[in-house]
């Protein structure tokens, strides 16, 4: 029998013996479940996590009235102030089952959440990006300090189960240089004052005249994105654009 088959095989036993003995419960209702994938969510739940819907910004991809959309204008806030990037767009808004899967991927520990998470992602490339031809993946980098707090860095992980899935290689050496308070109860000039010289691009010729896709988690404001794109474009990116899982319903 062929090797790779006695491998296929091999893991398919041991994945029926881990779900046997080791069945995940859902961590959003509690229900014991067994999945090929090992993700502690039940079908029914991991079904509940709906994709945004309705007209929204084309800039930033924030919801906005249709009528708003018919007569050519992006939202007030990129209205005001354009952002580095060319356009951001999420899979779905960052409220009800998404959002609690979040906090446990986030803030619990609950890795395994990156396979459908990291899913969710792609159906989004798809949807709003597959057309347009991205040389890198670049996740929105975690402080180091952060990184031992959480014991893993959630939004590298998404973007490396993403770039396997895309064929699209994750970019060069970007991190963040200060350890920036946590965003959540910051009104937007505070994170913007927060987050001021965040990021620093290590290798910057990495980066010239090429086409970027910002990866994170989750966006509020986009004051992250935003900071980082600024850092990308003095790297003379020559185009950037930003994919998250969730983003905050808020019309500015």
């Amino acid at each position: 029998m062929d090797t790779s088959l006695w491998v296929r095989l091999w893991k398919l036993v041991g994945l029926g013996v881990r779900n046997f003995f080791f069945p995940q419960e859902c961590r959003l209702c509690g229900v014991w479940t067994a999945n090929s994938d090992w993700i502690p969510l039940c079908p029914c739940c991991l079904n509940s996590l709906k994709p945004i819907r309705g007209p929204l910004c084309d800039c930033c991809g924030v919801p906005v009235p249709g009528n708003l959309l018919d007569a050519g204008y992006p939202c007030r806030r990129c209205r005001r102030r354009p952002p580095a990037f060319e356009r951001a767009r999420a899979w779905g808004l960052y409220e009800g089952n998404l959002r609690e899967v979040l906090r446990h991927y986030k803030f619990r520990g609950q890795a395994r959440l990156a396979a459908p998470l990291a899913e969710r992602l792609a159906r989004a490339f798809d949807r709003h990006f597959a057309a347009d031809g991205w040389d890198l993946l670049v996740p929105v980098p975690l402080h180091p300090r952060r990184e031992r707090e959480r014991g893993f860095d959630q939004t590298r992980l998404l973007a490396a189960r993403l770039s396997r899935r895309l064929g699209i290689p994750l970019g060069g050496r970007v991190v963040r240089v200060k350890r920036t308070e946590p965003q959540f109860g910051l009104d937007l000039k505070d994170r913007r004052r927060n987050l001021a010289g965040a990021f620093k691009v290590g290798d910057p010729e990495r980066f010239h005249h090429r086409r970027v896709l910002i990866v994170d988690d989750i966006m509020t404001t986009g004051t992250t994105v935003q900071e980082l794109s600024t850092a990308l474009k003095s790297a003379e990116a020559a185009g950037i654009g930003v994919l998250t899982v969730a983003r905050v319903s808020r019309f500015p």
